[in-house]
Parts: structure tokens; sequence; C-alpha cells
């Protein structure tokens, strides 16, 4: 019985260590060259309209989150998110961007 309780306690361990990354390394830099190619996209998302016309938005959230999105155009990313903007102002890409 108490291997069983090793054992799974070792599990737990392995599993925390691997699973709790956000990211790989290579996946750090597919997001950083995403960002650089799409930097044109963030500063024209004023521009983009909203019902889904093209994949831009998602896009856009993907990469950068909902932060890069106009509330002027997507007034419900402020009623999903009430904090939206009030610490590092609307359209920033994240605080820790």
């Amino acid at each position: 019985m108490a291997f069983l309780v090793i054992l799974t306690g070792l599990f737990v361990l392995y599993a925390l260590i691997n699973y709790t990354r956000p990211r790989t390394y290579l996946g750090d830099q597919v997001l950083k060259d995403l960002r650089g190619l799409l930097t044109r996209l963030k500063d024209h998302a004023y521009l983009l309209k909203a019902g889904g016309e093209t994949n831009e938005v998602a896009l856009l959230v993907a990469v950068f989150g909902v932060g890069a999105l106009s509330t002027d155009t997507f007034p419900f990313v402020r009623k999903i998110f009430p904090n939206y903007g009030s610490s590092c102002g609307g359209g920033c890409g994240g605080c820790g961007s």
C-alpha cells in the first residue's frame, strides 16, 4: 500500500514539473515570430469589423490576446472582462506583453 502512495506522489510530482510550463521553447519562438509578422494587423485592429467576415480577429486574439481588440467595435469584451483596460490601457495586448 505504501508503495502505491509513493508511486502516486512521484507521478504527481512528475506531472507538475512537466505540464505546468505554459509553452515549450519552440512554442515561444513561434509566438515571437507570429507577433513580428502580425504587428501591422495589431496596429490596424481598429479597422477590423465584427461579424466574422474574416479570420483576422481570431488570429489577432490568438497571438496578442483579447486586449488587442477595439472595445468600440467589440463592446462584448468589456462585458466578458470587466477589468479590461483598467491597469494597462486599452489595446495593449495584455499587461505582460
